[in-house]
């Protein structure tokens, strides 16, 4: 646990929403904030969907990954000293961050495109300023961690894919 003390500033707990909570009154997603009854067999099978959608990848298979212990995720410190989250663009890269750091007590999560906005808007609300994209866990206990990072503050659009593309490009930079 030293080397947790070291990186670690502390835990924040922010609950994602279930399936249940986003699809309320029997509606399908036709885009984030959009929807459309559910009124045939047609209309719930996957080829209507694509005559809405277009041939993208569905909601749940696009996210990022976080680690958790419980239900709350570490606060870091990124490189300008504000309080950061760690988000991952593949759930090798936050095991491996896990594996390093010695960590049994945390697992990896996923947070899906529709649910990353809400829960960094939560992260915000509870004083996160900063996400560290894809940090390197041997990096920053030597220091010298050089991984992307992303305000918070910055972000206008917090709709799910707007923020994962703005992730995700931090991540192949």
């Amino acid at each position: 646990m030293g080397e947790q003390d070291k990186l670690v500033r502390r835990h924040v707990a922010v609950r994602l929403t279930t399936a249940e909570e986003q699809y309320q009154g029997g509606a399908l997603p036709l885009k984030e904030g959009l929807a459309r009854p559910v009124s045939t067999r047609a209309d719930r099978s996957a080829g209507a969907a694509k005559v809405f959608t277009g041939d993208v990848e569905t909601t749940g298979m696009r996210g990022v990954y976080v680690l958790m212990r419980g239900e709350e995720t570490p606060v870091f410190r990124s490189r300008s000293g504000a309080d950061a989250i760690a988000v991952f663009d593949s759930r090798e890269l936050a095991v491996l961050y896990l594996q390093v750091a010695g960590w049994p007590d945390y697992k990896v999560d996923e947070v899906p495109a529709l649910q990353l906005g809400p829960w960094l808007q939560q992260l915000r609300g509870h004083g996160i300023r900063e996400v560290l994209v894809d940090p390197n866990c041997h990096d920053q206990q030597n220091g010298t961690d050089d991984s992307g990072c992303i305000d918070l503050q910055g972000i206008r659009d917090f709709s799910g894919e707007n923020v994962l593309r703005e992730l995700l490009a931090v991540a192949k930079a």
